[in-house]
């Protein structure tokens, strides 16, 4: 079985659902461990991996975009045009809403201090230093956000200057990383671009042009690949650092290679909420920071909870508000964003790269 050039991946899409809520998991362990001393959940660092799941997936997707965008002189400021509708929006809304918290609620101020350099930096996706002293965002989850629109901005120079995205971007990235092996940095521009995680970008553009229009492998060898990735992960050292491409990266290549291989079969067989989850991850990713608390904050007041209970229902409740920030906010949104776009840039991949085979 062969798959369009451009046809979405069912498999990959579900995976983004499981790559957001092992964050989700890893987020509500460590505010059990970290403010309530809950000892019956330990703190599930491996949940972190799921950012690793979502580079690679991210590398994977963003090889299907740019492809029938090369032949295109306005390529760039398509693709480019089509990442910030996709990523901005909804992350300033969530960035926003956190400082009007912190501005209405004076006791958050004390985790979550102000300050004006720091908070542009947020707003533009570059990484500076928090009044608190570390490399993070005003909405902390955004640090993944950094290096997703540095990727992108890679692809849309490749595309602007006529080069391949796979080629241009994976020695761009290859190079800081042996620069931040070679020279040690201090800056966090230079320490957050010079980290090894930015390989995983590679890693999932191999996965993408491995798989690109060629037959499936068989499904046992597929289910093997995601088992093999799956316990990779689970067995290696927690929040590893320089190696986390290798532990993480890896595995978490594995599994998007397996299901990507097996999308023959998961397409007939995921039900479509799980899709929806997967298509309200970027959502989940984003609201879960403001639900985890909250939820945490209700049940343990109560005698009856526990810190199982508070993990289900938290990770339900974020879940369940995801898909409505999904069809409420998110897709209604970006649809009339996509509608201000000139005529020529509305057309889809698929409608792209039939243009593009036709001549």
């Amino acid at each position: 079985m062969t798959h369009s050039k451009t046809d979405t991946y069912t498999g990959i899409q579900a995976l983004r659902f499981v790559a957001a809520m092992m964050v989700v998991f890893s987020h509500v362990t460590s505010m059990l461990v970290d403010r309530y001393q809950s000892s019956s959940v330990g703190r599930w660092s491996t949940g972190h991996a799921g950012v690793d799941i979502f580079f690679v997936i991210s590398g994977f997707v963003m090889y299907q975009s740019f492809q029938p965008l090369r032949a295109r002189a306005d390529g760039w400021r398509l693709f480019l045009s089509r990442r910030l509708i996709r990523i901005v929006p909804l992350y300033w809304m969530a960035t926003t809403l956190k400082v009007a918290l912190v501005l209405a609620v004076p006791s958050l101020a004390a985790t979550s201090k102000i300050a004006f350099s720091h908070l542009v930096a947020s707003y533009l996706f570059l990484p500076l230093l928090a009044p608190a002293g570390v490399a993070v965002p005003f909405m902390p989850v955004g640090w993944t956000l950094n290096y997703e629109m540095f990727f992108y901005c890679l692809c849309s120079i490749a595309l602007f200057a006529a080069v391949s995205p796979f080629v241009f971007s994976t020695i761009v990235l290859s190079a800081l990383v042996v620069f931040g092996f070679a020279h040690e940095q201090s800056a966090p521009l230079e320490t957050s671009y010079t980290n090894p995680i930015v390989v995983e970008f590679i890693l999932g553009m191999g996965v993408a042009k491995l798989t690109r229009g060629r037959a499936s492998a068989h499904s046992l060898v597929s289910c093997a690949m995601i088992a093999a990735g799956a316990s990779l992960i689970l067995l290696a050292e927690p929040d590893p650092t320089v190696s986390r491409p290798f532990t993480w990266g890896v595995p978490a290549a594995l599994i998007v290679l397996g299901a990507a291989q097996l999308e023959g079969v998961l397409r007939k067989v995921l039900p479509r909420v799980l899709l929806l989850l997967g298509d309200s991850s970027y959502a989940l990713y984003l609201v879960h920071t403001f639900v985890v608390p909250v939820v945490g904050l209700a049940l343990m007041r109560t005698r009856w909870a526990n810190s199982w209970m508070v993990l289900a229902t938290a990770a339900a409740v974020s879940a369940g508000v995801s898909v409505a920030v999904h069809k409420l906010v998110e897709r209604p949104m970006t649809d009339k964003l996509k509608r201000l776009l000139p005529v020529q840039f509305r057309y889809s991949d698929s409608t792209l790269l039939r243009e593009r085979e036709k001549n």
